[in-house]
């Protein structure tokens, strides 16, 4: 029986009120209280998307969050700032890595004389009669 209810919370648990709960819960989205979005949400249906945030976002639990004079201890603002620049990193590298790729495959366009060229569909002609 309790392991029925343990999987009865889980699969309610976000449908459980925002009064219930805490923004300290391990449930709730701490890149959400922190900056007001999660990054989760960022590059959907992109390659570079992050996958779903299981966690919850709720507006409520942010104004509490917010509201708190100490919510400076938890250090969610800098984590949340360091989540982002590594993202941000992240995307700087990969396209660096495809600049350098178009940087290459251009410059082996032009070393390729047209007498190579005309070589190489002679090739695939004879090829494609065998």
């Amino acid at each position: 029986m309790d392991f029925q209810r343990q999987i009865l919370k889980g699969l309610m648990n976000p449908y459980i009120p925002s009064s219930q709960r805490r923004y300290t819960d391990d449930e709730v989205c701490k890149h959400y209280l922190a900056g007001g979005f999660c990054p989760s949400e960022l590059f959907v249906n992109t390659k570079s998307d992050l996958g779903p945030c299981d966690k919850i976002h709720d507006d409520h639990l942010r104004e509490e969050y917010l509201k708190e004079a100490d919510n400076d201890r938890y250090g969610w603002e800098r984590d949340f700032y360091d989540y982002l620049q590594m993202l941000v990193n992240d995307l700087d590298r990969k396209i660096k890595r495809g600049k350098e790729r178009v940087e290459m495959k251009t410059e082996e366009s032009k070393t390729t004389s047209k007498d190579e060229i005309e070589k190489k569909l002679y090739c695939w002609k004879i090829k494609l009669k065998l």
